[in-house]
């Protein structure tokens, strides 16, 4: 049997079978699920045919009224570096300073409050493995020890 032959088995046994979504959760577990699959046929899963034509939907959802000073004072003070991974930002903003997130160390969606010794300025990257990431708890207890403002709520 050959490395095509194997490609077309998989393929007549595989199937996609996520459902499409706007919920940004169930699109995350339907990822997950996906990737999972994937990795037990290593990695040889037919393409999907995905849609051309995608629907739209409404939503009504909450945020959280932010503190336009307490971004600032924490994107200033990181002084275009990513406090969590220590490097530059990963691009300049059109008005010139480096582009960088600002993360609560204890959500907001948790109770955490919006204040500078509650938050930091992370690159992208920093700030999804700061939320979804398996080494989330590492990175956490990594800050506490390096960032001296921070403070443990």
């Amino acid at each position: 049997m050959t490395a095509g032959d194997v490609e077309i088995e998989l393929q007549e046994q595989a199937v996609w079978i996520g459902k499409p979504t706007a919920d940004t959760d169930e699109l995350d577990d339907e990822v997950r699920r996906a990737i999972s699959r994937a990795w037990k046929h290593h990695g040889l899963l037919p393409r999907p045919e995905g849609s051309n034509t995608v629907e739209k939907t409404s939503a009504s959802l909450q945020r959280f009224i932010r503190d336009p000073d307490v971004v600032a004072w924490v994107q200033l003070r990181a002084d275009g570096k990513c406090e969590a991974c220590e490097k530059p930002a990963p691009f300049k903003r059109d008005v010139g300073s480096g582009f960088l997130e600002v993360h609560h160390v204890k959500t907001l969606a948790s109770g955490g409050p919006d204040t500078v010794d509650n938050a930091i300025a992370c690159c992208p990257n920093c700030h999804r493995e700061l939320h979804y990431g398996k080494n989330r708890g590492t990175m956490k207890r990594d800050l506490f020890s390096r960032v001296h403002r921070l403070f443990k709520h």
